[in-house]
């Protein structure tokens, strides 16, 4: 009587509780945190789970807005010259000789093009077939002295690299040739004073100097002690440690790929140690001035009496270090650790460099750029904007000026606010808005070929005419058309701003855009082009907008808490829609199409989710118990135990029981190396081909999908429906999952896929089942000391080259349907008293072969047991010689070669201890 008074009182407390009302404003509330939560962090380099998928949630909806707006009018000045089909039918395949591109540049600019920025590096010296066999002659030991002033001059002559270059000194002006730069690993690695460390490397290599020659290369930042650059004796001391550290990592590289010093290196051999030379580099700033870590922190302290008198406020060397490690601006914008410049013919004359990297939001798709990106404290522009800048004339470093402001919550992190264009009085003509990150949001036009596309093809061309395709807009039903059109190439080109790329099938890269997902990367750079020509800017939210976003979320979450919990669901239904389609338009017109992008999916998502939480709530308590049976089954067990379950609700009991079960582990071998020869979208396509039809087989056995861990899958044959040849029907599966495994394995193969091999482990126990968790989240599943030890089993596995181990405990209920034998006897982990554990083969009968195999180790089993070694080994060889591949008789036969020279104690007791889990 007592109990069931508590039980009252219980729920009689809760009642106030379990209201639509209350739960409306809880979720207003969660909603209201949740996006002050997103709007605090969205900026953190690493954010958590819950941040990423709001973000992508966030991404997702500019991507459906763009597409709601369509496409929009570009820009007359801006073309595209492609080297597409056309141009490779024409001029043969690609890469062409540089006396091509030469004449493209000498083209387009005699036709008066204003600007022409390339989308393409030119790394590597032009090796054409004339050069090769000119240095080949010049080599050989035949060719007479007098001959070589002749091959000489024919190579340079053959040497089209020399053209090229020619043309883009004296054109340079209006030309911006490519780059592209390597990022670290994580963009804001190198803040604060280790910035100062890798801009001191950075300074010494030839990628700066390649830069340094260019118009407005540099912007420093801004100390907190020296006034740009660290003092002349610590660069010194880190000059002369960087050869210090090359040659060490130089002679370690050499002596360990046994190649003689002075031998030339390959290309290969090169690129592997400069590789090596960059990492160690990057790894030392990362110790810089750390008294614990950096090797030549007492030289940096020894020199400090040099440079203290010049320091404002006379600071000990300590206080230095703390003022520089503590003090030291962050800086948020991308870092680059490798750039990769043209060939040092073409390098050395340009006056104009951009690079042309690509960013990808978490999605894979691109919606942003960096306008800027920096090595070390020097910051270099884009592709697109050098173009511009050089098309306008404002290629000095005064005509390009970047705002820093420091961070509102943390001033030691310093933001960017704004890019200027100045004039040459310093008259600011125009900004460009940008986020902390020097990163622009990208207005694409729409699908590809909203701009002109020219094929090289008619720019090489003796022809005056040239087509283009374009889309452009049928004026009778507003809809945009790809079209052709023929003009004069000189009234075309003249003062038009031109990207040269290619967009040929297999040579161009293709890009993900909210508008399309191969997308030329080339026509990318037009659309940023585009936008800071027609000062058509995307920028996102201010402060002011996101906290009057906040207000109306808690507006919005008291109205719609009202009215779907008052009115019926059909009324709540259609005032719910009316308000989401409010939402929408009012950003549509009065956000998005005025130029701010705000996170429309926090009022849309409440909205919604008032409305199915609260009506679902309603709808739940009516049948509460069979819903909820069914919510809580139908995701880890077939339709037919569902069914049954849910016809007589009394067969199962939710909340922890225990029952005597099977429980299930297999998981994929060399799961981290097949993830890292894939990229993320092909890595899910791969584990979903897997999983899939993995778990089907699960449940065709009456087995419970417990949870998948990654790549690994965690079953249980027993509940909740409880039959008894669950460990039979456990077997079975694991069989039936070999059987597909080869299957999947064949295809795999041949679609040029990695192999995926599994590793089973099965053990039958007593185990506690049931609905697990915590108040607010809880999932249907097993624990106890036998699920540790199926888990276990499956791990060792692959010590004994088998896929499936089952324990004497499963062996004991299957033995005599299935063909199995016995592997050892282990002590776990935690555990004192050991198991022996089974190997399971098949069922029914099995090739001759394999029951041969079988035997002969058997035999050596039981030796290696009486501690007969040589009878054992014999026994082993033999069964190798049938299975050369049998993966146990390997195991005892180095376990029993090593106890014929190392033998165990008297004592030994024939048990293998498992020192892992």
């Amino acid at each position: 009587m007592n109990e069931k008074k508590n039980r009252w009182n219980y729920k009689k407390y809760l009642r106030p509780f379990a209201t639509s009302y209350f739960i409306g404003a809880l979720i207003t509330l969660t909603y209201f945190g949740g996006t002050f939560q997103y709007l605090l962090h969205k900026d953190d380099p690493a954010p958590n789970k819950y941040i990423e998928i709001l973000k992508k949630l966030h991404h997702f909806s500019i991507d459906l807005r763009f597409r709601a707006r369509g496409e929009r009018e570009v820009s007359e000045d801006i073309a595209l010259i492609t080297v597409d089909e056309k141009s490779l039918e024409q001029e043969g395949r690609w890469p062409w000789p540089r006396l091509k591109i030469k004449n493209i540049i000498e083209n387009l600019l005699s036709s008066g093009a204003r600007a022409i920025g390339f989308d393409i590096i030119f790394s590597e010296e032009d090796l054409n077939a004339t050069v090769l066999s000119l240095r080949d002659l010049k080599m050989h030991p035949a060719t007479p002295p007098q001959m070589l002033p002749i091959i000489d001059e024919a190579l340079a002559k053959a040497n089209t690299d020399n053209d090229l270059a020619k043309s883009i000194s004296k054109f340079g002006d209006r030309l911006v040739m490519g780059v592209y730069g390597d990022y670290y690993y994580n963009g804001f690695l190198y803040n604060g004073h280790r910035n100062m460390c890798t801009h001191a490397f950075y300074k010494d290599t030839s990628e700066y100097l390649s830069w340094s020659h260019t118009t407005a290369p540099v912007v420093f930042d801004v100390s907190v002690m020296f006034e740009d650059e660290m003092p002349g004796p610590w660069s010194e001391i880190i000059k002369n440690h960087k050869v210090s550290l090359e040659k060490k990592i130089t002679d370690n590289y050499l002596t360990t790929n046994n190649i003689a010093a002075g031998q030339p290196l390959t290309k290969t051999q090169q690129v592997y140690l400069d590789r090596e030379i960059r990492a160690e580099n990057s790894n030392y700033c990362d110790r810089w001035l750390d008294e614990k870590s950096d090797e030549i922190f007492s030289q940096f302290k020894d020199s400090w009496p040099a440079i203290q008198p010049d320091i404002e406020g006379n600071p000990t060397f300590e206080q230095a270090v703390a003022r520089l490690r503590e003090g030291y601006p962050h800086n948020p914008v991308r870092a680059v650790e490798r750039w990769w410049h043209n060939y040092s013919a073409i390098s050395e004359v340009a006056k104009n460099i951009g690079f042309f990297n690509a960013i990808q939001d978490s999605d894979g798709t691109i919606r942003r750029t960096p306008l800027i990106i920096r090595s070390g404290s020097n910051y270099y522009p884009s592709l697109a904007l050098k173009t511009f800048l050089v098309a306008y004339g404002k290629t000095t470093e005064s005509n390009f000026q970047m705002q820093f402001h420091a961070d509102e919550i943390d001033p030691s992190f310093k933001k960017i606010s704004d890019f200027q264009i100045v004039d040459e009085e310093a008259k600011k003509i125009g900004s460009i808005p940008v986020n902390f990150k020097g990163e622009l949001l990208i207005n694409f036009a729409g699908p590809q070929k909203m701009y002109p596309h020219v094929s090289v093809a008619d720019i090489l061309s003796s022809d005056e005419k040239l087509t283009y395709t374009k889309k452009v807009k049928n004026q009778k039903d507003n809809r945009w058309e790809e079209k052709t059109f023929v003009a004069n190439k000189s009234e075309f080109l003249k003062n038009k701003m031109l990207l040269v790329g290619a967009t040929a099938t297999g040579i161009f890269d293709l890009r993900v855009t909210p508008f399309e997902e191969n997308y030329p990367g080339l026509e990318t750079h037009a659309n940023i082009l585009d936008n800071i020509l027609q000062h058509n800017y995307y920028i996102e939210a201010s402060k002011d907008k996101e906290a009057q976003m906040l207000i109306s979320l808690l507006v919005l979450g008291i109205i719609f808490t009202f009215v779907v919990s008052y009115f019926g669901a059909a009324l709540a239904l259609g005032m719910s829609a009316l308000g989401v389609t409010g939402i929408y338009f009012y950003d549509k017109f009065f956000l998005f199409e005025k130029g701010t992008v705000v996170p429309i999916i926090f009022p849309l998502m409440l909205v919604a989710g008032l409305f199915l939480v609260l009506t679902s709530y309603k709808y739940f308590t009516e049948e509460r118990n069979k819903k909820k049976l069914k919510s809580t089954f139908e995701k880890y067990v077939s339709p037919s135990i569902v069914n049954e379950v849910l016809s007589d609700p009394g067969k199962i009991e939710l909340g922890g029981r225990k029952e005597r079960m099977t429980v299930f582990f297999s998981d994929v071998r060399g799961f981290t190396t097949i993830s890292e020869k894939l990229d993320p979208r092909a890595l899910g396509d791969l584990l979903n081909s897997y999983l899939t039809p993995m778990t089907e087989i699960v449940f065709k056995n009456k087995g419970t999908l417990d949870k998948y861990m990654g790549d690994a899958i965690m079953a249980f044959f027993g509940a909740p429906i409880s039959f008894p040849d669950h460990a039979t029907w456990a077997a079975r599966c694991a069989l039936e999952q070999l059987v597909k495994l080869r299957q999947l394995q064949a295809e795999y193969r041949k679609n040029g896929l990695p192999e995926i091999d599994i590793g089973i482990g099965l053990n039958t126990g007593d185990m506690s089942v049931g609905n697990m968790g915590s108040e607010t989240v809880r999932s249907y599943t097993v624990m106890g000391d036998s699920v540790n030890l199926g888990s276990r089993l499956e791990g060792i596995t692959k010590q004994y080259g088998t896929k499936i181990i089952v324990s004497e405990f499963t062996y004991a209920d299957i033995q005599g349907k299935f063909v199995m034998r016995e592997l050892d006897w282990v002590r776990v982990k935690g555990k004192l008293k050991p198991v022996k554990i089974f190997e399971l083969v098949g069922e029914g009968t099995l090739a001759s072969d394999i029951m041969e195999t079988i035997k002969w180790f058997d035999q050596g089993y039981l030796h290696y047991h009486k501690m007969q070694w040589q009878q054992a080994v014999d026994s082993f060889n033999k069964a190798l010689a049938v299975n050369p591949l049998d993966g146990p008789a390997k195991v005892y036969l180095e376990r029993c070669m090593n106890y014929l020279e190392n033998p165990p104690p008297v004592d030994w007791d024939g048990v293998f201890i498992m020192k892992t889990k």
